[in-house]
């Protein structure tokens, strides 16, 4: 559900259509000044991450939370399904190739991954799957 609100989001028209363009711009916004890690999002041990992301993309968004944290994004099927499924992709494009600015530099956002320097501890149920 979440990967199809994303998509009418992204790519639906006015009209109640569905396009292969798409149909408007949005701005993501992630606050992560304060992270939350552990028992999230409803009882997170607090984490200093100190991080802002922007992008007018919430597959990319997501992909680059991933690898801030410390996640490999492809282990998440929300994301690896945002980012590849062919019918509900909200990115269209090779992620390897994609830039991010880290403290005002130009990086590819596979960097992201050694940014942080503190690996989020997943949720119980998640710990053996990521």
């Amino acid at each position: 559900m979440t990967l199809d609100i994303a998509k009418l989001v992204t790519f639906g028209t006015a009209n109640g259509k569905v396009q292969g363009t798409p149909a408007r711009s949005h701005l993501v916004l992630v606050d992560g000044i304060t992270g939350g890690e552990a028992e999230g999002p409803l009882n997170p041990a607090p984490v200093d991450s100190r991080t802002l992301i922007f992008s007018d993309n919430a597959a990319l968004a997501d992909y680059a939370a991933c690898l801030l944290m410390g996640f490999e994004p492809q282990r998440l099927p929300l994301v690896r399904h945002a980012l590849s499924h062919p019918t509900h992709s909200i990115f269209r494009g090779d992620v390897s190739s994609v830039a991010a600015l880290l403290d005002g530099k130009k990086v590819l956002l596979q960097a992201l991954t050694k940014a942080n320097g503190h690996r989020f501890i997943p949720p119980r149920g998640w710990r053996n799957y990521l």
